[in-house]
């Protein structure tokens, strides 16, 4: 069905998007998030946790030159699956994405998936378009006027 809309299971709606506290592990800054289909994954924050330490597994070592220690993750409890990602800003403008998955009836079992290809779902993306705009606006603007602490206090909540 190349071209084709037809299967497409059902119409667009906006998720829940919510912040979760700062991760601040072995000296990164990570703006983590939960995004929600419906009420799935309500609770379960024993999934929160596994997916908060594969994330931070994932991270390069703070010394490394080329990033600021700083980013931020996703957690989304998806229709069909769970999907963990974490990003973090490099080289002034560049974003390193990481992405994970889990079944429905293994949540706590996270896969990398970054070699597969797989990137970001459309709300993903409206977490990820926010925190380019947040990186732009604190980071890259006119010296005197960027601010780290500025980023990571700019959050977005979708209800």
């Amino acid at each position: 069905m190349a071209g084709s809309l037809t299967g497409i299971a059902e119409v667009y709606r906006s998720r829940v998007i919510e912040p979760l506290p700062l991760w601040e592990p072995d000296g990164w800054r990570i703006k983590p998030y939960v995004i929600r289909y419906g009420d799935a994954g309500a609770g379960a924050i024993d999934v929160v946790a596994v997916a908060r330490e594969t994330l931070v597994a994932r991270l390069p070592p703070i010394g490394d030159t080329d990033h600021y220690g700083v980013g931020f993750a996703g957690l989304h409890f998806g229709r069909t699956a769970n999907f963990i990602f974490i990003d973090w800003w490099a080289c002034e403008n560049e974003l390193h994405h990481h992405v994970f998955v889990s079944s429905l009836a293994s949540p706590s079992a996270f896969r990398d998936a970054t070699a597969s290809g797989l990137a970001a779902c459309v709300w993903d993306l409206e977490l990820i378009w926010f925190e380019r705009q947040a990186w732009t606006r604190h980071a890259l603007g006119p010296p005197g006027q960027r601010s780290v602490a500025a980023y990571l206090a700019e959050r977005i909540t979708i209800r």
